[in-house]
């Protein structure tokens, strides 16, 4: 018997998401390191501002 049509979405929707997962750990990784460095970035612009202040 064909699967429905059901029965297909979820296999297509299964397999993608099985084939993006990687890349969106990946992204999830970038989003972290993005924030570490700008949290990083506003340490080092609060020290400059300070240097500058004395």
């Amino acid at each position: 018997m064909e699967p429905s049509r059901d029965e297909k979405a979820m296999r297509l929707h299964d397999m993608l998401q099985e084939a993006l997962k990687p890349m969106i750990d990946q992204l999830a990784k970038l989003e972290q390191e993005i924030k570490a460095l700008q949290e990083g970035q506003e340490e080092l612009r609060k020290m400059v501002a300070e240097k500058k202040n004395t």
